[in-house]
Formats: C-alpha cells, structure tokens, sequence
C-alpha cells in the first residue's frame, strides 16, 4: 500500500485536460479501493492518481484542495515493503515533496509493534524533508471492527506551513492498513477534524476484501 505522487499529477488539478484524475465524492457510505468502507459526511474531491480507482496503491481524497488538506487510504503494506514504493519506486510519501524521491525510505516489518509502526510513520515523514514532524503516542483505536492504535501528527512543509492530522491503523494478517489525514493549522484542520473523526468512526473494511 505505497503512496506516490508523480509531479505531472499534481499539476493535473489547475488544468483542464487532466480533469478526469478528479472526481466528486458525496457525503454518503462510500467504499474505498474495494477495502474500506466509510461514510463520507462531507463532499471530497477525489484523486485518481492512476485512471483507475483500483489500480493506484493508495487513494486520496481533498476538501479544498491538497496544498491545504488530504486524507490518504492506504493498500495493505506487505512485510519489507515501505510506505512509498511498491509498484513504482521512489515516489514520496508526502505529495509535495517531490524531491524526497531521491530518499530511501524505512521499511515495514511484520514483527513490529506499535511504537516500531509509530516510529516508521515518523521515519517516513522526516525522510521526505518535512521539517519540525511530532507524532504522538499511539492511543488505542477501532480500526473498523479491528484493534488498531492512533496517532496525532504535526509537521511543517518547506516554505513554514505547519500542517496537523492523524494517523490510524492497524496491522491485520502482518499487513499494514492505514489511514492519514492532515491540515493546514490555521483554520483548515480545525474545520476539518469532526467529520474526519465521524468518519473515521464509521470505518469498516469491504467484506469483499481478503
């Protein structure tokens, strides 16, 4: 379940002819890349980083835009696999952070325990040059009928923006499921953080999913 982010692709947003790579997410149950499901609760744009909203390894939803906020579903992450590379690697972890690609991300290990994950996540997020990157102690969480743990992240992008979230996730049959949101600080995450909570709290996993 790596993430990855071409810089062509984030131009698609300001230009017409790449208008398809987005797409309206309403605020009702919604299944996502055929793993989880959610309610909504707000309208989203949603990112289709690959012309398929089942081919990319993760898929990301904006409210207004993702200089400002992003909630990232992510695939399972196998053992040995990172949060960044998997069919194409090398691509950053954080959408924009392009040059990050240059890095060589930490791994995930199916014997790792919540402080391992929670420090993978925070490993992550330094090698894709954020800067000022805090992430909590892991709290226990329901991730979708699964015990899984959560954490709130903050951190600062080149130029000063200070963006704040949270992770959640859970480690089910050794892989790695996780769900990111953040940010911006300054209005946005505040604005942000209920219906992310509210949805959040609806997750279940597809009971198609293996």
């Amino acid at each position: 379940m790596a993430l990855r982010f071409p810089v062509l692709l984030g131009l698609c947003i300001s230009l017409s002819g790449c208008a398809t790579l987005i797409s309206e997410v309403k605020p009702e149950r919604q299944d996502v890349i055929g793993i989880y499901e959610v309610d909504a609760q707000i309208s989203w744009n949603r990112r289709n980083e690959y012309g398929n909203a089942h081919d990319g390894p993760a898929m990301t939803w904006t409210s207004n835009g993702m200089p400002v906020d992003y909630l990232l579903f992510f695939r399972p992450v196998e053992s040995g696999q990172n949060l960044v590379s998997k069919v194409f690697p090398g691509l950053p972890f954080h959408p924009f952070d392009y040059l990050a690609s240059i890095k060589t991300y930490p791994s995930y290990e199916s014997s790792m325990d919540a402080a391992q994950i929670r420090q993978l996540f925070v490993s992550t997020l330094e090698t894709s040059r954020l800067q000022d990157v805090e992430v909590s102690p892991a709290r226990d969480f329901d991730f979708g009928g699964v015990p899984g743990k959560q954490s709130d992240i903050s951190f600062r992008r080149d130029g000063g923006a200070e963006m704040k979230g949270r992770i959640a996730w859970t480690k089910h049959d050794d892989h790695l499921y996780a769900i990111v949101f953040a940010a911006l600080a300054v209005h946005y995450h505040d604005r942000l953080s209920g219906p992310v909570d509210r949805l959040l709290a609806s997750l279940k996993f597809n009971p198609a999913a293996s």
